[in-house]
Formats: C-alpha cells, sequence, structure tokens
C-alpha cells in the first residue's frame, strides 16, 4: 500500500528510507551543500545566499538530506538551481517531486514565472518534460509560467 507524505509517494515497506521535505534555513548550508557539489549547483556560500534571498527544499531521511532545489528572487520571479541528489543520480525521481513543490509553493505565492539553466541536454529535456520553454531572453535558459495574473485572463 502506498501512502503520501508532503506530495512524495512512501511504500509501507520498511526497508525504505522515511521521507520529509523540509524547508531550509540558513543554518542548514553547509549540509546540503555537499548534496549541491556538481555541476551547475551552488556551494554553500550561493547556497547560503540563495536561502537568505529566495529558498530551499530538500528531502530528507534518517541518514540526511537525500535530493534538494533552492532558488533566489530575480525581476519577475524565482531562478532555479538545478535539483541535486545524493550521489548527483536521481534514481527516486525526486526533481520531479521537488519541482512540483516548488511549483505549488511559487502558486500559492503568486510568483509569476520560474526560469532554470540545465547543465546539459538531458536536464533540459528533463524540464521540457514538465513544461519548461526557452526563455525568450536567454536560449540557453528555460521557463514556466505558474503564478500571477495571467492564470486570471486565461481562465475569463
Amino acid at each position: 500500500m502506498t501512502k503520501v507524505e508532503s506530495g512524495y509517494p512512501l511504500t509501507e515497506d520498511a526497508s525504505l528510507p522515511r521521507m520529509r521535505l523540509r524547508r531550509a534555513s540558513i543554518a542548514d548550508a553547509d549540509k546540503l551543500a555537499a548534496l549541491a557539489a556538481g555541476a551547475g549547483t551552488p556551494d554553500a556560500r550561493q547556497l547560503s545566499e540563495r536561502i537568505e534571498h529566495g529558498g530551499a527544499l530538500y528531502y530528507e531521511a534518517d541518514q540526511g538530506p537525500l535530493s534538494l532545489i533552492s532558488w533566489r528572487d530575480v525581476a519577475g520571479g524565482w531562478d532555479l538551481a538545478e535539483c541535486s541528489a545524493v550521489g548527483g543520480e536521481d534514481v527516486q525521481g525526486h526533481t520531479r517531486w521537488l519541482m512540483t513543490e516548488v511549483e505549488a509553493l511559487a502558486i500559492r505565492l503568486n510568483v509569476p514565472r520560474l526560469s532554470v539553466t540545465p547543465s546539459d541536454e538531458d536536464g533540459a529535456a528533463r524540464y521540457r518534460r514538465m513544461g519548461y520553454e526557452p526563455d525568450a531572453d536567454n536560449s540557453g535558459r528555460l521557463s514556466k509560467r505558474v503564478g500571477g495574473q495571467w492564470q486570471f485572463r486565461a481562465a475569463a
């Protein structure tokens, strides 16, 4: 049987880690920076700045953080760093779950646009499957409209 906690499906299999979604604080930056180490991901100082001037969400199990996404506030929305996962491989689909959580948060907070610059073509394809499109101002950047007044105009 499957349970859901914070949008992440959990099985009752005791051998699998129990997942918790957390909103990061600046105090979490050092432990999360090790997870984020990789191409295109922020180091501890950059992550602290992103948390202070934007935010970060991460999935955690008993052994520690498993995956992370961070963002910073920019004109017109949030600039996302690519999702990071333990070992650099997203074998459990954390990227999709974190993106769902960030998009839901952006809608609740009326953030009009989310943008990300994928580090490779596989990342670009993954974000395009989630509805992100090439940005008009920067072809290497992908964006998605999520909150804001455009929703009300489109519904009318």
